[in-house]
């Protein structure tokens, strides 16, 4: 029988997984595929990852931004978001690089932005 430590909620278990899971999701299949690089030097890798952390949070806060200004209309749905916010970002970066647009690197989040509610229908 496992004893579990006295305090422990699964609950708050649960909501760090909740963010950790699709930080993994978009380092492999979901925007930079990390599992296709065949490094298995580990200085190379972890300089590798660095630059996947640091473009990770770029994206993060591009996504944000686009959200923020009302502009996820166009790489998103309009009538429900069905992408995350690094998606918006990833894909927001992709649609301006094809129409030959610059793309500034601003690692901080908009004073205004506010999470979209979560719908499930």
């Amino acid at each position: 029988m496992v004893r579990l430590p006295a305090g422990y909620s699964p609950r708050s278990t649960y909501q760090r997984r909740f963010w950790t899971e699709p930080l993994f999701g978009d380092c492999k299949e979901g925007g930079f595929r990390l599992n296709t690089s065949r490094l298995r030097q580990p200085d190379r890798l972890s300089r590798l990852f660095l630059a996947v952390a640091l473009a990770y949070l770029w994206m993060l806060c591009l996504g944000a931004q686009v959200i923020a200004d009302g502009l996820a209309d166009c790489v998103d749905r309009s009538h429900r978001r069905t992408l995350s916010i690094f998606k918006t970002g990833w894909r927001w970066f992709k649609r301006q690089i094809k129409l030959g647009a610059t793309v500034l690197i601003d690692l901080k989040l908009p004073f205004h932005f506010v999470l979209p509610p979560l719908k499930f229908t």
